[in-house]
């Protein structure tokens, strides 16, 4: 079952860039690195999590099987994204060939700008951000170069079209870059005119100047509602240390209340502070901090990053609308078992490989400490947990972080 302490361990090993920090980290048990390694998985920071093993100083305690298991999903990775890269470069030439002007959001980005190494940042998928009049022309491309658009979703109508697939290729072509509060197109007009001039593969792109990577960061942790977003924190982290003397602090505050996303950028910030001793200078904090602030919103949020809701809503919800016991069970084992290909893509690790047998039981485990009270009541239809949990709460913390009110 995922503790405070697990999470605490993977944070530890995460931020440990000092003598001072790994030194904590020489006491923990080999039981406690297995949790720290299936954690890292979970939340798709395993690349990472082995990359700062490999450097710390003095070194890790960690077993060799599990640090083994680090360095099969840091290889994959490196495997799988020069692979992705190669057709993104494809696209992006494609693109520049109908003279159709793009900015690469989020993962490409980060990955290869800003971390340095495509092998550390897992990527899902390829975001760009096209200007409106040129989306249908955009399409028309994706869909002669083989790809196929799937279905429309609530997402997809208000900041992406629907996403564009090939193989295992996938593409979302964004008209915003968030969902709430969605920019005006004078806004948006602004956001291009700050765009930078970067390099991806050998191919020249356009990027999001320094203040706006970092606040569409904080705006897409917050549009997923923390959940999972831990990686996405360590992206923030990322960006402040490699661009400490570039950011422009005065510009960035004031961009964010243009935008009307103070509370959200607090909030991320702090926690970015809190969690991975991100330098985000003092007096920035101070600017940003409301003036009604529960302190119980930094908890509940921290938690959400550790959760995995989006099982619950999705399987567990789907339980609680299912009468028959054999459908119910059927459901289950599927959510619980899901496909080689699925597990192999979640994991990080080839879909031939043994050890996608340990990753099925790591995946039990985690289900089953996690869920198993909870699904056995939506299994005897007991009103009490006909509710998911925390809906209330995490309703309250979005209102407050969308400026709503509670």
């Amino acid at each position: 079952m995922l503790t405070k302490k697990n999470a605490d361990n993977l944070l530890g090993c995460l931020r440990a860039y000092n003598a001072n920090q790994a030194a904590t980290l020489q006491y923990l048990t080999a039981t406690e690195w297995e949790k720290v390694t299936n954690l890292s998985i979970s939340q798709k920071m395993a690349p990472l999590l082995y990359h700062r093993l490999r450097f710390l100083d003095p070194p890790s305690k960690i077993p060799g099987p599990l640090l083994a298991i680090l360095r099969d999903n840091y290889i994959h990775n490196a495997v799988r994204n020069m692979s992705l890269f190669n057709d993104y470069c494809h696209v992006f030439r494609r693109l520049q060939l109908d003279a159709i002007p793009f900015i690469v959001l989020k993962g490409a980005h980060m990955a290869e700008v800003v971390y340095g190494d495509i092998a550390l940042r897992p990527i899902a998928d390829l975001d760009l951000l096209v200007k409106e009049h040129d989306l249908s022309r955009a399409s028309s491309i994706f869909l002669n170069m083989g790809y196929y658009q799937a279905q429309e979703t609530k997402e997809s109508s208000s900041l992406h079209l629907p996403a564009f697939k090939k193989g295992n290729l996938i593409i979302e072509m964004h008209k915003n870059i968030f969902s709430f509060n969605t920019l005006s197109q004078t806004k948006l007009d602004g956001l291009w005119q700050r765009v930078q001039s970067s390099e991806i593969e050998g191919v020249k792109v356009l990027v999001l100047c320094k203040e706006d990577l970092l606040l569409h960061l904080i705006l897409h942790i917050c549009q997923h509602n923390f959940t999972g977003m831990l990686r996405n924190f360590c992206d923030i982290r990322e960006v402040i240390y490699k661009y400490k003397t570039e950011i422009n602090w005065e510009n960035f505050v004031s961009r964010a209340d243009e935008w009307n996303c103070i509370n959200a950028v607090f909030l991320v910030l702090q926690l970015s502070n809190d969690i991975l001793n991100v330098a985000v200078p003092g007096d920035v904090l101070e600017l940003l901090k409301p003036e009604k602030l529960d302190p119980s919103y930094l908890e509940w949020a921290k938690e959400q990053i550790f959760a995995d809701t989006r099982i619950v809503s999705e399987s567990l919800a789907e339980m609680k609308r299912t009468e028959r016991f054999l459908d119910k069970l059927k459901l289950m084992l599927k959510r619980v078992f899901p496909p080689r290909a699925k597990m192999a893509e979640s994991y990080m690790v080839p879909e031939k490989s043994m050890r996608l047998y340990y990753f099925y039981l790591v995946r039990l485990t985690y289900l089953f400490g996690q869920y198993s009270k909870v699904a056995l009541e939506l299994f005897y239809r007991k009103q009490k947990y006909l509710n998911l949990p925390d809906e209330k709460r995490s309703r309250t913390l979005q209102n407050w972080i969308y400026g709503e009110g509670v």
